[in-house]
């Protein structure tokens, strides 16, 4: 997996804690993280040329890609030549001022300026983008943060924050989330619990 910084520990630890506190407040299961935000190696151990400004989920070619919090849909992105992101969607969340990011999509299934709801399939995950990559691309879905909708690259944290700060578990049809603040579910389908 090559050499670990001290700080890709911490933030392994980190990530651990928080997936094993979502599960013991009585959550369906967790998601599996493959790079978290600010590592500094990519799914594989691959180094990245900075610290990473979201989160990689598992998860297999196909699999329904959840909008983690009601809002409107303020860009699509489509997979070409050197689009890091791939195919993916931005949603905003005007009442909390802040973007969402879904990348590295297979499929979209909404389109601009669509509203949403949370737990709603916004798209399909898969391995899109990332053409440093190549031949060996990951399916993985690649979720953000940020404080408008300008394009982020390693390294480049200035207006993102981490995910995993306003996760509060996995998506439950029917459970009422706060209001007042931003709150996010797993974009992702979460795993059993065990």
């Amino acid at each position: 997996m090559g050499n670990l910084r001290f700080t890709d520990i911490l933030g392994v630890l980190a990530v651990a804690a928080f997936l094993g506190g979502c599960a013991a407040r009585g959550a369906a299961g967790s998601a599996i993280v493959l790079s978290g935000y600010r590592a500094m190696h990519k799914p594989g151990g691959a180094p990245r040329t900075g610290a990473h400004p979201a989160i990689d989920f598992d998860g297999a070619i196909g699999d329904p890609v959840l909008a983690a919090a009601d809002g409107t849909v303020v860009q699509v992105l489509r997979d070409g030549s050197g689009a890091p992101c791939g195919n993916g969607i931005k949603l905003w969340h005007s009442e909390f001022n802040r973007v969402t990011l879904y990348c590295q999509l297979h499929e979209l299934r909404v389109e601009l300026f669509q509203g949403v709801v949370r737990g709603q399939v916004i798209g399909l995950l898969g391995n899109s983008g990332e053409p440093s990559w190549f031949p060996s691309r990951t399916p993985m879905l690649h979720f953000g943060l940020q404080d408008s909708t300008h394009a982020r690259h390693d390294g480049d944290l200035q207006g993102t924050f981490d995910p995993a700060s306003f996760i509060v578990g996995c998506f439950e049809p029917g459970r009422a989330y706060p209001a007042d603040r931003l709150v996010l579910t797993y974009p992702v389908r979460c795993t059993d619990a065990k």
